[in-house]
């Protein structure tokens, strides 16, 4: 029989596979054979990382008292033993935080992230704690700040053209920015290209914070025009697509803040 070490190695490199692909449930069920492999272990550090990685797999599923109370169990396993982990999590307790509209505390959540990786120079992981920022100022209607950080975000990312598996959120709150402005065509073809992404177009909470958000923007297109726009979207290519969306929103900008 395999040791644990190498049975959650496993585990997690056939996680991230089933992730990617939007395979929630599989992936759960993964997580938790993974979880009683590490409470054997007796490893805190990897107790708090498991929990916290379920929690964020039930933020997906939709069922969002579930994912807080794993990512707060996780958390406090962390406390102490891993300062990177728990500025991490904190970006997916925003997550979770924000889906239940709780909105300050996820913005203190998404900022309690922003601020570790921005001491320790981590542009990465400020790509993604500057993305849920800016949603969670949207929701608040502080839209200049939102503006600003996703703009932050996605110069990061073109700057490093890394990280691409989270950079499609930071487009896809771009897509509602520019919604929220009133270009929802335009929204509407980079949300085509974002949902072309398998664990976003399975996500429960991002159809519940960003599909539901363009839908109700795009009530009073037609039908065939939502259609072609979406469709267009999928034939985009993504990062020549970024490089083109941050000479608009920093040249052109079609904010206008």
């Amino acid at each position: 029989m395999e040791d644990p070490s190498t049975q959650v190695m496993a585990i997690k490199a056939l996680g991230y596979l089933l992730s990617v692909q939007g395979n929630f449930e599989e992936n759960l069920a993964l997580k938790q054979r993974e979880l009683e492999i590490t409470q054997d272990t007796g490893d805190r550090r990897m107790l708090g990382i498991v929990q916290t990685e379920i929690g964020e797999i039930y933020c997906h599923m939709g069922d969002y008292l579930r994912a807080e109370a794993h990512l707060r169990t996780g958390i406090a396993w962390l406390q102490g033993r891993s300062d990177f982990e728990v500025a991490l999590r904190h970006r997916y307790l925003g997550d979770v935080l924000l889906a239940q509209g709780k909105i300050v505390d996820a913005r203190e959540a998404y900022r309690f992230s922003y601020q570790f990786f921005h001491a320790t120079d981590q542009k990465g992981w400020i790509l993604t704690s500057l993305t849920g920022l800016s949603r969670a100022e949207l929701a608040l209607g502080e839209r200049t700040n939102a503006r600003r950080h996703a703009r932050q975000a996605l110069q990061l990312f073109n700057q490093m053209q890394m990280y691409t598996f989270f950079a499609y959120l930071t487009v896809a709150e771009i897509a509602v920015l520019l919604a929220d402005h009133g270009q929802v065509l335009h929204a509407l073809e980079l949300y085509g290209m974002v949902l072309k992404q398998g664990f976003l177009a399975q996500s429960r909470w991002f159809a519940d914070l960003f599909g539901k958000f363009l839908e109700e923007a795009a009530c009073q297109v037609p039908m065939d025009a939502k259609l072609a726009a979406q469709t267009r979207g999928q034939g985009l290519d993504f990062n020549a697509t970024t490089r083109w969306l941050l000479d608009e929103v920093t040249r052109c900008d079609p904010w206008g803040s």
